[in-house]
């Protein structure tokens, strides 16, 4: 267990909250992690709130005591707007859902999903083509791409990506402003606001009862606000953290030509094998120092329902605890292939640990690969602007101002040969 966290003083305190309400709440939150790294203590009328990046107490909270925490902020205003799902449930509604989820997320019922995985990877490579460099912003194309997988891998119908990412547009603004104003502020003060979470929910149920007609499911996860969470969960964090990685090898053309190598393998949906997969090391290496770097969950959020002692710091029922899974790495530099070679660091808290961690992990790490090696293989990325985008925190960290690359078909000089098959 680390040592005593420090607590804030007033002055402190009051910075830091006043740093959550703008654009550099990643930043400022991480530097502040790391800046005590045995945890910092806020004081709040509304109880304490420990900060911290130590992979102890990390450990300690999310498994070694995680019947003693349930979902904190973020997830609790989450849940306020769109129910009991997946994602923010707690108690026997959420242990429905996950047994439910789980036989779909199981890693071999994953991989048997590859080649409607493939194919969703080479449609995406037909949006982005073009005979010219042009400018795109990925997010949309990311969401409709992990939104198909995910509509292929549960049996349903595949969602408009478009109306699907603009409803939760307006669902994340809305849940990180409860939270950070720890709802003192209601939505019948802010009319303009309430009518526009309105309009995203009835957008999200639509989504929901399209994707769901004629399939006669009855599986826990397949009422609205079950399906309403499986959409977020399912597609947010897998795309923006493609969004990051399209961006790093947007500016390495030797990267992208052995990412391409890697996807002429897979170039036919109908005959990829799990050999295929295995083969796409580099692939799966941008992948994870991606996610090392810019982990999608960047804060993980607990609320003490039991007394606890974390980082020296005696916790009561409703005190905070906020981890930052990416604070904890003091290299910051995009190293995937030091990763392929098995030497660089890696973030083990990425989706989370413990009985709450992400069950998608196997999909997501599937998708991601081969959505890097498909487009790589029929797609050449330069970068959109010439310096790294600042993270736009929500429920997730994205690119802010969008995930923003040029992108041109490759030509026939571009063209790479595929690398061996693998016999794994």
């Amino acid at each position: 267990m680390a040592d005593t966290a420090r607590t804030l003083g007033p002055v402190e305190t009051a910075g830091a909250l006043a740093a959550l309400t703008g654009g550099a709440r990643v930043e400022h939150l991480e530097r502040l992690a790391a800046a005590h790294r045995n945890g910092c203590v806020m004081r709040l009328p509304t109880g304490r709130v420990l900060v911290t990046c130590d992979p102890s107490t990390v450990k300690h909270v999310l498994v070694d005591r995680a019947d003693r925490y349930i979902k904190g902020m973020g997830q609790l205003h989450a849940r306020e707007i769109i129910g009991d799902g997946l994602l923010t449930a707690e108690g026997e509604s959420w242990k429905a859902q996950r047994s439910a989820a789980r036989p779909y997320l199981r890693a071999r019922a994953v991989q048997e999903r590859l080649p409607h995985v493939v194919e969703a990877a080479h449609e995406a490579a037909d949006r982005l083509g073009a005979a010219d460099w042009r400018r795109v912003d990925l997010t949309v194309d990311l969401a409709s791409y992990t939104l198909t997988c995910l509509a292929r891998t549960f049996g349903f119908g595949v969602p408009d990506g478009r109306r699907v990412h603009e409803a939760f547009d307006v669902i994340q603004d809305e849940a990180i402003f409860r939270a950070v104003t720890q709802g003192a502020v209601p939505t019948w003060l802010r009319p303009r606001r309430a009518a526009a979470v309105a309009a995203a929910l009835d957008v999200l149920r639509a989504e929901a009862s399209a994707a769901l007609a004629g399939t006669g499911r009855t599986d826990a996860w397949s009422g609205m606000e079950g399906m309403m969470s499986l959409f977020l969960a399912g597609y947010e964090t897998t795309a923006s953290t493609l969004g990051w990685a399209a961006g790093f090898v947007a500016h390495d053309d030797a990267l992208q030509d052995e990412l391409a190598a890697e996807g002429a393998r897979i170039s036919d949906a109908g005959v990829a094998t799990l050999g295929d997969l295995a083969s796409l090391t580099v692939a799966n290496a941008v992948f994870q120092d991606t996610l090392r770097l810019r982990p999608p969950v960047w804060l993980i959020s607990r609320r003490a329902v039991a007394a606890d002692v974390v980082a020296g710091v005696s916790l009561r029922p409703g005190d905070e605890v906020l981890l930052l899974p990416g604070a904890a790495t003091p290299d910051r530099s995009f190293e995937p292939r030091r990763a392929a070679a098995g030497h660089g660091p890696s973030n083990p808290f990425a989706f989370g640990a413990g009985p709450r961690s992400c069950p998608g992990v196997s999909l997501a790490a599937m998708e991601g690969a081969v959505w890097l090696a498909v487009v790589a293989s029929r797609v050449r990325l330069r970068p959109g602007s010439p310096t790294t985008p600042r993270p736009r925190a929500r429920m997730s960290q994205a690119p802010a101002g969008g995930a923003v690359v040029e992108a041109r078909s490759r030509t026939t000089s571009d063209q790479v040969r595929p690398t061996a098959r693998s016999s794994a």
